[in-house]
């Protein structure tokens, strides 16, 4: 059995998401995950909004799996109880290969951890119908009746958060000025709306020379709502954020013109990484 731990935000989630469906397919065996985290952070599950099938374990029970009791027992017996608690290492890939059952801790960024399975992952990454209101129905129909480009625009704790603008950093707007230049240049007729996690910042600071609709100002869409518009654009400008890098991933249309900050991180150990074009890898994409 695979077990996967949850944590963090929605970007991050769908990669924990796809890296334990992943290897629950290569090893035929069930997969389960563990949320207990957002019990008692600021963070929420979202997976559960999206089309996704997945069961849950308690903390106790992948505890109890993962104790020296179950494997002293599991050896005495010679049984396939015990859990081996794997770690992401965050900055090289794993080879998890062979059986046994395993508990998976991180963020599992590196693209081939779950690159045979993109195809089910882009028609399960969407919003159940449930949770359909009349905004996102509106906008998702302006959106796919346009050539629509995404524009994602990352502040947050990238701002207020000291450790998180050291290792990220917020991207500048001669970005964004660039790639829309760039977009201009590659897809007739665009018109961009502008997804942010700050739309104050955007309404008063962001000045571009061209029209835009900001869809992070309707009060009514929640960030799982943009997510799925941002998605269903036909092109993406996204920034250093696993939220837009998932949203551009699973943009399947034929055409798409996909574009991504050059530069990723702050920390030269990271950006070095990224570099490497196996982490955060997106083909076809235009780095600026």
């Amino acid at each position: 059995m695979i077990i996967v731990r949850l944590k963090s935000g929605l970007g991050n989630q769908l990669f924990q998401y796809a890296m334990g469906l992943s290897l629950s397919r290569k090893k035929n065996t069930p997969l389960l995950f563990d949320s207990s985290l957002f019990k008692q952070g600021n963070r929420i599950l979202r997976l559960n909004y999206f089309n996704l099938n997945y069961n849950s374990i308690s903390k106790f029970t992948l505890w109890f799996l993962s104790s020296n009791f179950v494997y002293s027992i599991s050896r005495l017996f010679q049984s396939n109880f015990y859990h081996k608690v794997i770690r992401d290492p965050i900055w090289r890939p794993l080879e998890l290969s062979g059986s046994g059952n395993l508990i998976l801790i991180g963020y599992w960024s590196f693209n081939r951890y779950f690159e045979e399975i993109r195809g089910e992952l882009v028609a399960k990454c969407t919003v159940k119908e449930i949770f359909f209101n009349i905004s996102y129905v509106t906008f998702k129909e302006r959106i796919l009746g346009t050539e629509a480009v995404a524009i994602h625009i990352r502040r947050g704790d990238y701002v207020s958060d000291r450790e998180y603008n050291s290792i990220f950093g917020v991207l500048p707007i001669q970005y964004y000025i660039d790639a829309i230049e760039e977009i201009r240049r590659k897809v007739g007729n665009p018109y961009f709306f502008v997804f942010s996690d700050d739309p104050d910042w955007v309404n008063g600071y962001f000045s571009i020379d061209q029209a835009y609709t900001l869809v992070s100002d309707v009060e009514s869409l929640e960030d799982y709502h943009e997510f799925d518009l941002m998605r269903c654009c036909k092109h993406q400008i996204i920034s250093n954020s696993t939220f837009s890098w998932w949203a551009a991933y699973l943009n399947d249309y034929e055409h798409r013109v996909i574009i991504q900050p050059q530069r990723w991180y702050q920390s030269e150990t990271a950006q070095s990484v990224y570099e490497s074009n196996e982490f955060l890898f997106i083909k076809g994409a235009i780095r600026i």
